[in-house]
């Protein structure tokens, strides 16, 4: 395993959420893995990337078998989510770092406005995530 974590910006915006369900056994037990991960240990490294990221290797959807996320609407949403986090391509933060971040930022209509169209979002499935009064 790497010393660090790879994530997409707007999957700090999907990991807080996760319900346990994906497009397949194979992506959930991926995210599975991965949430579970930073659940316990807090202090993981996460290296902000561009493009597919660790969270994406499990995908059915990935470059690699040639069928891809809408690529350009997600690339517009990760520099959405840096911008206003504050990220920087390349850098290494911890997760309980960057989640602090976003928890401070975020609330539910700048959730809505973000993700918008995304189909967890609209299925409800991330729906109270910011909400403060959790």
């Amino acid at each position: 395993m790497n010393s660090y974590i790879t994530m997409r910006p707007h999957h700090l915006l999907c990991l807080p959420g996760y319900k346990g369900i994906s497009y397949s056994k194979e992506h959930a037990n991926n995210w599975d893995r991965i949430s579970k991960l930073i659940l316990q240990y807090p202090e993981i490294r996460i290296k902000i990337i561009s493009g597919q990221d660790t969270l994406c290797k499990k995908c059915p959807n990935s470059a690699e078998k040639n069928v891809s996320c809408n690529e350009k609407w997600i690339k517009l949403l990760d520099e959405k989510v840096k911008s206003l986090v504050g990220l920087v391509d390349n850098k290494i933060y911890t997760y309980k770092e960057l989640s602090s971040k976003v928890k401070d930022i975020l609330n539910p209509t700048k959730h809505k406005s973000l993700c918008g169209d995304c189909q967890w979002r609209i299925y409800g499935l991330c729906k109270d995530t910011f909400s403060k009064a959790k």
